[in-house]
């Protein structure tokens, strides 16, 4: 009996790890996807987490529209301006160099995911455009109405409301 509780309990932490777990994977059309639920047939490798294990948070939908200011890792610094018509842009502008992205966004559970109508980027005086729908994922790591922190591929960004 205690060897059969031993191993319910070891199946049981085995299960909670693997739900803390992000992959990427390649799509049919190409693109690169980051999610929690790798498609069965696809090699779809772990992304690594940095930190502890993370507890749920509840994201508060109608806190989320308006303009934040959001820091990465390296001190980047972006602005996100969230529309309550689920529509999301984010810029980035590092000297004469910018980035915008152009989106609409969905949230289920701790996901934020946002599918990009455009991405265009001005680097060294070059314009590039990209129409082809790109899908970013964010998992919320802390939430509240004027500051939450997303992880997205390695790196945690700090939101704060404006």
């Amino acid at each position: 009996m205690r060897k059969f509780m031993l191993i319910l309990a070891m199946l049981a932490a085995a299960t909670q790890v693997t739900a803390d777990k992000i992959y990427t994977w390649v799509d049919d059309d190409g693109q690169v996807v980051f999610g929690d639920r790798p498609p069965q047939n696809t090699a779809a490798e772990e992304v690594k987490i940095r930190g502890g294990k993370s507890v749920p948070v509840e994201v508060d939908i109608e806190a989320l529209p308006g303009t934040w200011t959001v820091i990465d890792d390296t001190g980047q610094v972006s602005t996100w301006i969230i529309s309550d018509q689920n529509e999301i842009e984010m810029e980035t502008i590092n000297g004469s160099n910018r980035t915008l992205v152009d989106g609409s966004f969905t949230i289920e559970d701790q996901i934020l995911n946002v599918t990009t109508d455009l991405i265009q980027t001005l680097i060294n005086n070059k314009m590039e455009r990209n129409d082809a729908p790109t899908l970013l994922v964010y998992k919320f790591t802390e939430f509240s109405e004027t500051r939450f922190k997303v992880y997205n591929n390695g790196g945690i960004l700090t939101a704060n409301k404006n």
